[in-house]
């Protein structure tokens, strides 16, 4: 893509500066340069001078007493939230289902019980009194794909693939019924990305953009080891020693963009485990569902561009597997780790340098490696359900008011994060801190998807319900004890500067679809004015840790913020204990992040107390292979932990409430 804009200048996720001027993000330029060059942030402009950032006393105080008195309720709260939204009544919490109205049902009436608002209602409206208004609309349309005709959907070279055991099929086209290719010769990506202006200086379609044009293109999951090289020499925290660092780059999302850029007819990605860093499994469970788009994508359909490309008419999963080796015209031999001998060999030529996209072609090097596809396609409109709330700021009349009071509880029960590094600020700088106003009207969101994988068919007596208990009802659990806690804290005149707005998303596991709509439709405040995302995907149920994951720290301010936060919780922050799973990419903080909103997706860190270097490994490993968007992912998996609301996740819960 073409090089991105300046990075976008923005407020601070502070509550002010000392000097009682708003600052913005002070960017670390090694990070955003690499992210750039991803094509990440991709744009919007916000105002205000480059400032110096706030120090230690800039901090707001959380006041002992609200910090207590969540502790002690919000292991219930939790446990309680996960029970409901996880329960088989929810049923699996799909998009456009009686299980996702009832979820979203569920956390609005929470939210209006603690006295949250609505997005967009002021305080004292009727719907808010009647606790209306929540629910923001995602219009969406549902896939199922089917066999269309005799056989098996598709075949490579005469090869047969399957839907679930081979392949995944769909089509980016909302006016499609059917896809019917005969004889179509296929193209060979490599890793399918376009970046010759990055640091990386790679390009595997260099001159050739114009040959897969209406094409069919087999692209591989994950990048170049080169990129992983040149990612781990420009951090100051490096991740752990053989472990690989995924970029953008490598995300099957991007290959989806790149390829619908270069005007492709369709894409055929591969999967392995070892690219993907999770089982075919996962593919598998997503083949058994309904597929989801958006009705109105602005990243699909080419926002802002003169000649917007079309939408992908094939969109394929392939197993890497003995039979892609055997149509490729590979030995269906194992290597070592599972994968075919065959497939290793297309990882091995896409990875030298001066790859170069090429036609796919048998052993014989002249008849091309051809594909057939029938294919049908059944579609309904559906409209998934966001949930939007927000804690409003103060009004300026009762800042000074309200920092008096401030003081006055920091005095009185007075732990803080300032108090901690040095010494309790003193009250003029307090005042001037909560008092001072700001330049405009600016808020922090605070995120958690409530969606999930809903039903699959299955034989009598099987589970066909994915719960999605610690996938993630556990992270919308924690973000109602925030709900609550910052409402009290309005509620005590204590908070906040800026708006708090608690963003409850859909169709996160469709590809981030309910925060996409979000991003392109900010119901609650203009991405220009939203300072911070601090999003929530999953809970610490395995206990407590030494140190604490802020994904996108290292791209802004909330970095220093994280720290501070993590020092008064006698913990400190470490790097992504997992670079090679690309997270920061696959949460709700990434549609966001990429319109230039700073953001963090906090987690927990590997360094369990009490336990050995590899119980990390052992528990959070077995997770990803074994329950993760499986239908094991239920309220009897948390269960079987010990105290599992009581230990890490009250120590996720504290470190976000500081840090919001």
């Amino acid at each position: 893509p073409p090089p991105p804009p300046s990075p976008p200048k923005r407020p601070p996720p502070h509550a002010a500066s000392t000097s009682s001027l708003p600052c913005t993000i002070t960017v670390a330029a090694t990070a955003l340069t690499l992210l750039l060059a991803a094509g990440l942030i991709l744009a919007r402009a916000g105002g205000g001078a480059r400032r110096p950032p706030p120090g230690d006393d800039a901090f707001p105080v959380l006041p002992a007493r609200f910090l207590e008195e969540m502790v002690g309720s919000a292991p219930g709260e939790m446990r309680e939230v996960v029970e409901r939204l996880a329960g088989d009544a929810m049923e699996g919490r799909f998009p456009g289902t009686a299980g996702e109205a009832l979820s979203a049902g569920f956390v609005a009436a929470r939210l209006g019980e603690f006295g949250v608002l609505p997005a967009g209602v002021e305080e004292g409206a009727e719907a808010a009194v009647a606790g209306e208004g929540f629910v923001q609309e995602v219009p969406m349309q549902a896939v199922n794909v089917s066999l269309g005709g005799a056989g098996v959907p598709a075949r490579i070279a005469g090869v047969g693939f399957g839907i679930g055991e081979d392949a995944a099929f769909g089509s980016e086209d909302p006016r499609v019924g059917e896809v019917r290719l005969d004889g179509e010769a296929l193209w060979f990506g490599g890793f399918c990305i376009s970046a010759p202006e990055s640091p990386w200086r790679w390009d595997d379609f260099r001159g050739e953009e114009a040959s897969v044009r209406g094409k069919v293109v087999v692209c591989l999951g994950n990048q170049p080891e080169e990129f992983d090289e040149k990612v781990r020499d420009a951090m100051e925290r490096k991740p752990e020693p053989g472990k690989r660092v995924l970029t953008y780059f490598g995300r099957w999302m991007y290959k989806l963009e790149n390829l619908r850029r270069l005007r492709a007819k369709g894409i055929l990605l591969v999967h392995t485990e070892a690219s993907y860093s999770y089982p075919w499994s996962v593919v598998k469970n997503y083949a058994a569902v309904e597929t989801l788009m958006l009705r109105d994508d602005p990243d699909a359909r080419g926002e802002g561009t003169a000649d917007p490309p079309p939408p992908l008419l094939l969109r394929g999963t392939l197993r890497g597997s003995a039979r892609l080796a055997q149509a490729l015209g590979f030995p269906a031999v194992a290597a070592v780790g599972g994968t075919p001998a065959g497939i290793d060999a297309l990882f091995a030529e896409a990875a030298a340098p001066g790859f170069k996209v090429r036609p796919l072609v048998l052993p014989n090097g002249r008849d091309p490696v051809t594909m057939t596809v029938a294919l049908k396609f059944e579609r309904r409109e559906l409209r998934g359900k966001n949930i939007v709330a927000r804690v409003p700021r103060l009004a300026e009349a009762h800042k000074e008011k309200a920092a008096r009071q401030a003081w006055e509880a920091v005095t009185a029960e007075g732990i803080s994060i300032a108090e901690r590094l040095r010494s309790i600020p003193a009250p003029d700088i307090l005042l001037a801190a909560m008092a001072a106003p700001l330049e405009r009207a600016e808020a922090v969101i605070v995120s958690a998807h409530h969606d999930h994988l809903g039903m699959k068919v299955g034989a009598r007596g099987e589970d066909v319900i994915f719960n999605g208990a610690l996938d993630n009802a556990a992270g919308v659990a924690k973000l109602l004890v925030l709900a609550k806690l910052f409402a009290r804290l309005a509620k005590a005149g204590l908070c906040c500067k800026r708006d708090v707005i608690f963003l409850v998303p859909t169709a996160e596991e469709a590809g981030l679809l309910g925060s996409f709509h979000y991003a392109a439709n900010p119901v609650a405040a203009p991405l220009a004015s939203t300072v911070a995302i601090v999003n929530f995907d999953g809970m610490n149920i395995w206990g407590e840790t030494d140190d604490v994951v802020g994904l996108g720290d290292d791209l802004s301010e909330m970095g220093a913020l994280l720290r501070a936060v993590a020092a008064a919780e006698g913990q400190t922050v470490s790097p992504d204990p997992d670079p090679d799973q690309g997270n920061l990419y696959r949460s709700d903080q990434f549609p966001l992040l990429r319109r230039g909103v700073p953001a963090l997706k906090l987690t927990h860190g590997a360094a369990f107390r009490g336990r050995d270097a590899g119980y990390h490994e052992r528990v959070v490993g077995d997770y990803n292979r074994r329950v993760y968007h499986s239908t094991g992912d239920d309220v009897a998996y948390i269960n079987g932990f010990e105290a599992p609301y009581e230990a890490g996740a009250l120590q996720e819960g504290r470190v976000a409430a500081r840090t919001v």
